[in-house]
């Protein structure tokens, strides 16, 4: 190893008294620095401490009247309104009257009472136990930072007037929050909360009838396909019900195949009155009243086919047996109390109850709706084979992406000569 040349005077602090150090130690050497000792000299400066004595920086240069205005500062002053128009972050939104005052982002807070007036029963049913656990989790919160000093004052009177059983669960949960689950219970309570303005655009905004009261109040039977447009496909009927089929094969229809799928997919949209199967909240609302709507499919052509249709994208979803079961469980409006005991029962897990509602909007919801896309996607491409692939064991024909197939760079194509589903049951075998 290489003895360093140098000699620094390491006792030395400040920088500047460095600087100076190094300027008349560079004179006194006999010898010319190399690269490495250069680098050295000049490390040996930069870590030097700031004398607290002097100022430097911008202050320093201020004081000696070398100041640079910055274009943070906003000090520049625009000296004309061609200038102004040159900038390039200049927008004429940002021409205002001197008097105009910047507007006020108002933020809405969910009314109950407006809930209470305009809900229907079913909906205020699933709105009452959603403020429960609501006003259970804050209550929680609120005594764990009495508990913690993190607030001064207490909880709120309507959390006070709960029953005991309730007060007390609550300080017992509060009792044995830590820090962390403490910040998970925040934002479940955000996310509690968001869940109500799901709820309100069910009796606010006018989607679609169904989306906004029973069926019952609709007035007489109508006619799902006529006088409610179904998207993004129609109706699964007798007479397109090939393509209404997972898997199917675009290499088998006909040119009249192809003439009635192009009716499906370019049908017109109808200004109203409209059910999409693409959409969380319209879903939400057909398994609120999906007994209602089995109790009159009998007399009612449209109200099958409409079910039938439902039945489709939700065994296309693929969901799970627990998510299934969920879904079994909502249709028949049952509380999520008595989802958690039955999904303890069968599955061995115990979750928390908002949690079961987010499996419900967040992901049940989702899939189906997923998968009604889905079907849109592969109806619009059947009329280009190319774009598909046959799996090597269940026979399905799937588009040609990620979502149907695993990546395999070695491959031809890029996928596996699997889908997805089948590369999971060979995963599960190969474990047993």
């Amino acid at each position: 190893m290489t003895r360093s040349r140098l000699n620094l005077n390491w006792e030395l602090i400040f920088r500047t008294d460095r600087l100076a150090y190094a300027q008349s130690y560079l004179d006194s050497i006999p010898f010319t620095p190399t690269e490495d000792e250069l680098e050295t000299i000049s490390n040996y400066i930069l870590w030097g401490k700031t004398d607290p004595t002097q100022k430097n920086g911008a202050a320093r240069l201020k004081e000696e009247g070398i100041f640079l205005e910055s274009k943070w500062n906003g000090s520049v002053p625009v000296e004309s309104l061609d200038e102004l128009i040159e900038s390039p972050a200049f927008t004429e939104n940002d021409i205002k009257p001197i008097s105009s005052l910047a507007p006020k982002r108002v933020r809405e807070v969910f009314s109950r009472s407006e809930a209470r007036k305009l809900a229907s029963p079913e909906l205020l049913k699933e709105l009452e136990s959603l403020w429960s656990l609501i006003d259970e989790t804050e209550l929680t919160l609120n005594f764990y930072e009495a508990a913690h000093q993190l607030r001064k004052n207490p909880p709120r009177q309507e959390l006070l007037n709960l029953d005991n059983d309730a007060i007390e669960l609550a300080k017992s949960r509060a009792s044995s929050l830590n820090q962390r689950s403490f910040l998970k219970l925040k934002h479940q309570l955000i996310e509690l909360r968001q869940q109500q303005y799901n709820f309100q655009d069910s009796y606010r905004h006018t989607i679609t009838p169904l989306k906004l009261r029973p069926y019952q109040e609709l007035g007489g039977n109508p006619e799902f396909g006529n006088e409610i447009q179904i998207l993004p496909l129609g109706l699964k009927t007798n007479a397109n019900a090939k393509f209404f089929q997972e898997g199917i094969d675009p290499n088998s229809f006909g040119e009249e195949d192809l003439k009635l799928l192009s009716s499906l997919i370019w049908m017109k949209r109808a200004p109203s009155k409209q059910f999409d199967f693409r959409e969380t909240d319209h879903l939400r609302a057909l398994f609120g009243m999906w007994e209602e709507l089995e109790a009159q499919a009998e007399e009612s052509d449209s109200i099958r086919l409409f079910l039938d249709t439902a039945k489709f994208y939700i065994e296309m979803a693929d969901l799970s047996e627990m998510e299934k079961l969920i879904l079994e469980k909502k249709i028949k409006k049952e509380s999520n109390q008595a989802i958690q005991l039955e999904i303890k029962k069968k599955f061995g897990h115990l979750y928390e109850l908002n949690y079961i509602s987010t499996l419900f909007c967040k992901k049940i919801l989702e899939k189906i709706g997923n998968a009604a896309s889905y079907h849109k996607e592969v109806c619009e491409n059947l009329m280009f084979p190319e774009n598909f692939k046959k799996c090597k064991d269940c026979g399905r024909w799937l588009l040609l992406d990620e979502r149907g197939w695993v990546r395999r760079k070695r491959s031809k194509d890029g996928f596996s000569p699997r889908c997805k589903r089948c590369e999971k049951i060979k995963r599960i075998r190969a474990t047993k």
